[in-house]
Formats: structure tokens, C-alpha cells, sequence
């Protein structure tokens, strides 16, 4: 009995450091999303930015307000929100890939509403990606939570480490 009791722990001990592994891995990607900004796209906004987004009252600080309505680049994970196989058009942009679709989902203000100008085959999408488009904050709700953001006739490409 003792040796099961041992077990379990040693499970439970493995799954809390797996997910820490997971979790550093997730910072160091959005730092580095951070810092990268290639040529005359939109402005870098990271997920720190939109993290100080009071979702609850709909506040946002002077810095979000000064990006709303403008195009912008954001560094994150895909989360479709159709079960299209071969063709992407709509998705949820999220900070790390353990912030899917999984319950609780993340919190409004760390997931933005994303719709394509053209729709992509999915053999041409990647996780993670950089998304360029118009930021609103502007909430939307979908069958995987609610988001703070959105954008609109939105490009996708290949995020390169």
C-alpha cells in the first residue's frame, strides 16, 4: 500500500514539474516575441501589454487606448474555433499553447478574436505565429470564452525562433 501511496506522489510531483518546464518555456517564447520586431509591419504589442486591459470594468491604460484601431503584431497560439480540417479563417489568439481550450479558459483580456482576410489552408498554419492586423478592444464570446480583443481581415506567418 505504501508503495502506491509513493507512486501517486511521485506522479503528482512529475506533473507539477512538467508543468512548470511547460510554463518557463511559454515565458521565454512571449519574451522573445517581445523583443523581435522585423521591419515596417505594425507595432510589436506584447501580451503584458494587453494583460493590463480591466476587462471586468472595461478600462483600458492610456498605452492600450493609443493602439485601439491601429495595426499592430502579435506573437501567440492558434486555437481554431471550427472544426474546418483544411481551411483556416477564425481563431482564438492566445499567449501559450496551454491556454487552449481547456476549462477555465484564460482570461478575457489574455485572448484576442481572430478573423483572416484569406482564409488559409491549414498545412500554412503555425503554432506559434505572428497575427498583423487592426487591434480593437472590442469583446466577443465564442463557444471557448469570451475575448477582449479582436482583429479583422488579419494576416498570419510563420513566428521563426
Amino acid at each position: 500500500m505504501k508503495s502506491l501511496t509513493q507512486n501517486k506522489t511521485f506522479a503528482a510531483i512529475l506533473a507539477v514539474l512538467l508543468g512548470l518546464a511547460v510554463f518557463v518555456l511559454a515565458v521565454e517564447f512571449i519574451q522573445k516575441a517581445n523583443r523581435k520586431n522585423e521591419g515596417p509591419q505594425g507595432a510589436v504589442v506584447t501580451w503584458n501589454d494587453l494583460y493590463e486591459f480591466d476587462y471586468k470594468n472595461n478600462v483600458a491604460p492610456d498605452k492600450l487606448k493609443k493602439i485601439d484601431g491601429t495595426k499592430i503584431r502579435i506573437a501567440g497560439y492558434v486555437v481554431p474555433l471550427s472544426d474546418d480540417y483544411f481551411v483556416l479563417s477564425e481563431f482564438l489568439l492566445v499567449p501559450n499553447a496551454q491556454a487552449c481550450i481547456h476549462v477555465p479558459p484564460p482570461p478575457p483580456n489574455l485572448i484576442v478574436h481572430v478573423k483572416l482576410a484569406d482564409p488559409l489552408p491549414v498545412e500554412k498554419v503555425f503554432n506559434p505565429a505572428w497575427i498583423e492586423g487592426v487591434l480593437e478592444i472590442k469583446e466577443t464570446k465564442s463557444i471557448h470564452g469570451a475575448a477582449s480583443f479582436k482583429m479583422d481581415d488579419a494576416t498570419l506567418e510563420e513566428y521563426k525562433y
